[in-house]
């Protein structure tokens, strides 16, 4: 989940290994702070990122109204792969 520039991954294989005991919020979830640069005034539109299961990607719209500069997009990784995947 993306959120202010921070991203929340949910252990998801760990909810469903942990049948025997209790696990707290820093088990379940992984935080990741700050994860673009952002020049001043620049933000994440809604609606993104947009999922591309073909590529293995997430697609970030960044918008920056206050400089009115172009949208630039930006092609990130899943969090979860451990593959390199060479495109053109």
């Amino acid at each position: 989940m993306y959120f202010s520039n921070n991203v929340i991954k949910v252990r998801y294989d760990l909810i469903e290994q942990s049948h025997n005991y209790a696990l707290t919020e820093n088990d379940v979830f992984d935080f990741y702070y700050d994860i673009f640069k952002m020049k001043e005034g620049q933000s994440v539109k809604n609606g993104t990122p947009l999922l591309s299961l073909r590529n293995h990607r997430l697609a970030f719209i960044f918008s920056d109204r206050q400089n009115f500069t172009p949208s630039v997009i930006m092609h990130v990784p899943y969090l979860h792969e451990k593959k390199l995947y060479l495109n053109r």
